[in-house]
């Protein structure tokens, strides 16, 4: 049992074997976990200081996923993640960052994934 609900389900994909020029060989090979996913963005500006005065130079706006999986969960930087949006949008998207989240006894609790 997961120590947080995990009412979303997320779809990998997994390339099989590669032959010597790096193309794969094989059908894909595709897990499905339990998930919580976390969506959010952020503003980025870049300040100007022209002769004093101060003004935007740019604004871009990232958004940042983080989908939480229960205990140790084999993901890898070459997946492809599928996925329901709290909007009902379908994304694909591969990894930013996965991190093992460990407990006091320091086994795996958590694999919390950015994309």
């Amino acid at each position: 049992m997961a120590i947080i609900p995990l009412k979303s389900v997320v779809t990998v994909q997994r390339n099989g074997q590669l032959d010597d020029w790096g193309e794969p060989i094989g059908p894909p090979e595709t897990l499905t976990f339990k998930c919580r996913i976390d969506e959010g963005s952020r503003m980025a500006r870049t300040n100007l200081n022209i002769g004093g005065h101060s003004a935007i130079g740019a604004e871009e706006v990232i958004e940042v996923t983080s989908i939480l999986l229960n205990k140790y969960a084999d993901i890898r930087y070459t997946d492809t993640l599928t996925y329901t949006d709290a909007g009902g949008r379908i994304n694909r998207v591969r990894p930013i960052k996965i991190s093992i989240i460990s407990g006091l006894n320091g086994k795996p609790i958590l694999t919390e994934v950015i994309v």
